[in-house]
Formats: structure tokens, C-alpha cells, sequence
């Protein structure tokens, strides 16, 4: 479902399969090995380097500190986490389902519930520094923070599409 890279041959995979897994590759995706994690609805990933990393789904973010081997949880009274992300290895964000958002500046340690401005799901996170921010949700969420997600601005498409669909063109030359 997600994957991070941290250089051209470190990686991981995590996928919300109903196996709590972790997959981390050394050689550029050629060959993969699973880790345990605790949790079977694991969404997104992200590393600050090659042993530092934090996974989220459900209502629990989990963090390694070398390498994925070993996995450490921490429960967040989320509805559904989607994504995650650190700036450095203290300060991150969290969202998910129902507009929440979560912020940490101890590592994931504790997780404070900043805000639910949006009522539907907050889907990924940009952060460009501890102040700079993006959030993305379903039909054309924008959030942006300049504060390090004090406040919000939502920048929503009005005329994001609700659905739709794709076709096949035949022929085609």
C-alpha cells in the first residue's frame, strides 16, 4: 500500500493485507524480507534515514530504531490512521479518517490530536520543515500550515471530481 525509500537500494513496503508485516530491501527491490510488526493495518511508512522509521494504520503508529527488526507501538485515538511523517526523529505528524490529525515532538512517544477540521479522510502528508505542512484528503482536501499545525488553511477544490472512470480506446495506434 505505501513505500519509502531512503536511498537507491533501501526501502521498505508496508500494505494493509491483515498480515503484520514489514518488507525491507538492501539491493534495490531485488530481494525482500519480511519483519514482524504488531500491526495488521499498517498504511503508510516513513524513515529519516536507514534505521529510523515509523509505520501507522488503525489507531497505532509503531516505530523502529534499527532498521525494522524491532518495532515499538504507540496506540493514537484515531479513527484510521493513513500517513505519516517526520521531519526529524522527534517531530511528526499523523492522519487518518475523520480529519484527524496528530502531532508528536518525542518520536511518537506521545501523540497530541491537533485538530479535526475536515470531516473526511486526510489521506498523505508533505512536511517541507517543522512549520511548513501539507495534508491531502478525499474530494480535493488541501490543508496547509506555515505554523508547525497551530492553524490550518484549507485550499479545497471546489470542482474536484467525486469519481470516475477509465476506458479502453480502441484501436490504438
Amino acid at each position: 500500500r505505501n513505500m519509502f525509500f531512503t536511498d537507491n537500494n533501501t526501502g521498505y513496503a508496508v500494505g494493509s493485507t491483515g498480515a503484520a508485516t514489514v518488507r525491507k530491501t538492501t539491493n534495490g527491490g531485488v530481494n525482500w524480507v519480511s519483519y514482524n510488526n504488531t500491526n495488521p493495518a499498517n498504511t503508510a511508512i516513513y524513515f529519516i534515514n536507514n534505521l529510523t522509521g515509523w509505520v501507522c494504520g488503525g489507531q497505532m503508529v509503531s516505530k523502529t530504531t534499527n532498521g525494522g527488526i524491532n518495532w515499538s507501538d504507540q496506540t493514537v485515538q484515531a479513527e484510521y490512521l493513513k500517513s505519516v511523517s517526520f521531519t526529524n526523529e522527534n517531530h511528526g505528524f499523523c492522519a487518518g479518517a475523520g480529519g484527524d490529525i496528530f502531532i508528536t515532538t518525542n518520536g511518537g512517544t506521545e501523540w497530541v490530536n491537533q485538530s479535526q477540521i475536515y470531516c473526511s479522510s486526510l489521506n498523505s502528508i508533505y512536511m517541507f520543515d517543522q512549520n511548513n505542512i501539507w495534508i491531502g484528503g478525499d474530494r480535493g482536501v488541501m490543508l496547509k500550515t506555515t505554523n508547525g499545525g497551530v492553524t490550518f488553511v484549507s485550499n479545497s477544490l471546489n470542482n474536484a471530481p467525486g469519481n470516475f472512470s477509465l476506458k479502453q480506446n480502441f484501436p490504438n495506434p
